[in-house]
């Protein structure tokens, strides 16, 4: 940098320097400054612009895009950070895009009756009773609904609490 600052130093008289405030803060200014010339450092605000000289921010991304983006986040040691600079983001945009897509995806988990297959297996024989037994006893497993999932089994006995059973399952599931 010094060597440019004396270059157009060497042409003319006398020198004014003049930059946008951005990423290089006042390094820049205080260089040019010990070297012995005029600096000034504007705020992007108080540069004029023409009506149509606007940068536009607004951008709207297709679902498409936004699905690939988030996509490309969610790859093994992937920076969201680098993806979203690669695109032109900023970080919190596409940790926006992720946390809708999240909400999107637990409501469409929640709206909709999941179905799993039903497996019933038929009763053990029951061995036969002598005619001296008259009670009649129920077999243990009589309204047992046993369920499996992820691996996890549970079984749910007669007179279960349904508000219960739906929560635990609730839960399984979305876990």
């Amino acid at each position: 940098m010094r060597r440019v600052i004396r270059r157009i130093a060497t042409k003319f008289d006398r020198v004014y320097f003049c930059y946008e405030a951005g990423p290089t803060g006042y390094g820049l200014y205080r260089l040019i400054r010990s070297l012995g010339h005029e600096c000034i450092v504007v705020a992007p605000s108080s540069i004029p612009r023409k009506p149509g000289d606007r940068v536009k921010t607004n951008r709207q991304w297709s679902v498409d895009d936004k699905a690939r983006i988030i996509a490309e986040t969610l790859e093994p040691n992937a920076i969201i950070s680098e993806v979203a600079r690669r695109y032109g983001l900023r970080p919190q945009q596409v940790f926006a895009w992720r946390r809708e897509a999240r909400k999107q995806a637990a409501s469409v988990r929640q709206d909709s009756p999941a179905f799993v297959p039903a497996v019933v297996a038929a009763a053990e024989p029951v061995a036969s009773r002598s005619p001296k037994q008259r009670k009649r006893q129920a077999p243990r497993d009589a309204g047992l609904i046993e369920l499996e999932i992820d691996g996890i089994a549970m079984r749910v006995g007669r007179g279960a609490d349904t508000k219960t059973v739906a929560a635990v399952i609730r839960v399984k599931a979305t876990s």
